[in-house]
């Protein structure tokens, strides 16, 4: 029973460590993809902005 119980402990800090690292990974990820759009949305604004001085 001893092997099973130190697994069970090791389980028990593991788990929650790993969907901290998880979760932490999400947000950065969530970051660099926000900023992403926020510089396509730029480039596409700029290139609607020149499309319609060369049509007036």
């Amino acid at each position: 029973m001893e092997p099973l119980y130190i697994l069970v402990l090791l389980l028990q800090f593991v788990i929650p460590i790993a969907l901290i690292i998880f979760i932490v990974r999400v947000l950065i990820i969530q970051k660099r993809l926000k900023n992403e759009v926020e510089k396509l949305n730029m480039q596409l604004k700029e290139i609607i902005d020149k499309k319609s001085e060369e049509q007036k």
